[in-house]
């Protein structure tokens, strides 16, 4: 964690606002109110003002948790759940289509389609082990990049990559594999701050040219899988240009203007379709968090909207109550989109999606000064969890993105296997003991 997480959120919808601002969108039957950018205010402002009030607390802390830790029961409970993940979705895998990109487009809305009806789940037990078990991956892979003296490139692809691509393609989805790389990212950046700071650095990770085309072509490689994912997406609705169209007929979104015109007619329809949808993805959150806080008036939901395991349970349990919620959304034109971290709790909590972001920027000021003032090691590894909520929190709160609930009780479970391993002596050369920074 490098930026104050009031800051970073901060940062994060000025250029949300921006993006939306700057590039042609034009609503099409929909309006922008200000009560509910009041609202959006009201939020945003009580995870700013959790996270000041948590980070400048005063603290009796001791010296006690500066010292090297030893991961080696967290890494090794990580990496066989990581592997309980990859096999369980290689079997669910067989007998898919799953490199066709037009049949997991259909097979993923084909799913959708049948969540909203609330109608039983077809997924097979592997399914719903992987579902239950791939997001130890990622916790495997923060472990991995901040506390290793040597990265392992084989055991950070088999134990951290793996599992999460493989749900990506079995899914026919983009979200696992961008909250990945986005993990790996922070991870990475922090693991640098740390050996740096204490000087342990070793050669191999002191090479920023070999570095910087390492990340380009993982950059590269996943924008272009998702440019194939929605340019078959496209394909599928008679080309870019009639997405255009179908992204105003039922979006209520358009690229309008001279702006537009020009980015036609240099860029072309398909390339500026890439921008639009790109962007798109990334800034919806503002405008259909806006329309929930005005017009959703229906009773709170309590993490069936916003929480993926919560839904799956909810439509196992009472399917139709899933149903009506969902209507509701289906009959105010949000349901299918990206609400936002606060359109997500504004459904399930109402206004009592106050109080949860003012713990959540509490917890996430905290956080920073445990790492960044106190210098906890074992902290580091909540770090990048808690800035990647923040990044994308125009998409959905962390325990909502990509299965977060699931995600976040395996950090759990990592963090207090560190808190058991610390009075224990590592082996002679375990690569698992980190320096503190």
């Amino acid at each position: 964690m490098r930026w104050h997480p009031a800051l970073l959120m901060s940062l994060v919808w000025l250029l949300c606002a921006a993006g939306f601002g700057l590039l042609p969108f034009q609503l099409v039957d929909r309006e922008m109110t200000w009560y509910g950018g009041l609202i959006q205010v009201i939020l945003i402002g009580s995870f700013c003002a959790g996270s000041i009030m948590a980070w400048s607390l005063r603290s009796d802390d001791t010296d006690e948790r500066r010292e090297p830790v030893n991961v080696a029961w967290a890494q090794l409970l990580l990496m066989v759940f990581s592997a309980i993940a990859t096999i369980a979705l290689l079997l669910d895998a067989q007998g898919r289509e799953v490199f066709d990109l037009a049949a997991s487009y259909s097979a993923r809305s084909d799913s959708a389609d049948a969540l909203f009806k609330g109608e039983a789940s077809e997924s097979t037990i592997w399914f719903q082990i992987a579902f239950l078990t791939y997001p130890a991956a990622y916790v495997f892979t923060g472990l991995h990049l901040l506390y290793a003296p040597r990265l392992q490139p084989l055991r950070l692809i088999v134990f951290g990559f793996a599992p999460f691509i493989l749900v990506g393609m079995v899914m026919g989805g983009r979200m696992p594999i961008l909250y990945g790389l986005l993990l790996t990212w922070l991870a990475f950046r922090q693991r640098r701050r740390m050996m740096d700071a204490d000087g342990t650095a070793p050669t191999s990770d002191r090479r920023p040219l070999r570095t910087m085309v390492i990340w380009t072509l993982m950059a590269g490689a996943a924008m272009y899988y998702f440019a194939q994912v929605f340019l078959v997406r496209a394909e599928a609705a008679g080309g870019a240009e009639a997405m255009f169209e179908v992204a105003r007929q039922r979006w209520g979104i358009t690229f309008e203007g001279p702006l537009a015109d020009s980015m036609f007619e240099v860029l072309g329809m398909e390339t500026s379709y890439l921008i639009f949808i790109f962007v798109w993805y990334v800034v919806q959150g503002l405008v259909i968090g806006n329309e929930l806080f005005f017009s959703y008036a229906e009773p709170a939901q309590w993490g069936a909207y916003g929480i993926d395991l919560f839904s799956a349970l909810l439509r196992r349990v009472n399917p139709e109550q899933l149903t009506r919620g969902f209507d509701a959304l289906m009959d105010l034109g949000t349901y299918g989109f990206f609400p936002s971290a606060w359109g997500s709790l504004f459904v399930d909590l109402r206004y009592g999606a106050i109080a949860f972001a003012l713990a959540w920027g509490a917890f996430a000021g905290l956080t920073y000064r445990r790492i960044v003032i106190e210098k906890r090691v074992d902290w580091q590894l909540v770090g990048p969890f808690i800035s990647i909520g923040i990044l994308c929190s125009t998409i959905n709160t962390p325990l909502g993105f990509t299965n977060g609930l699931v995600t976040h009780f395996w950090l759990v479970v990592a963090f207090f296997a560190l808190h058991r391993s610390n009075g224990d002596r590592p082996a002679e050369g375990d690569t698992t003991h980190a320096a503190a920074p």
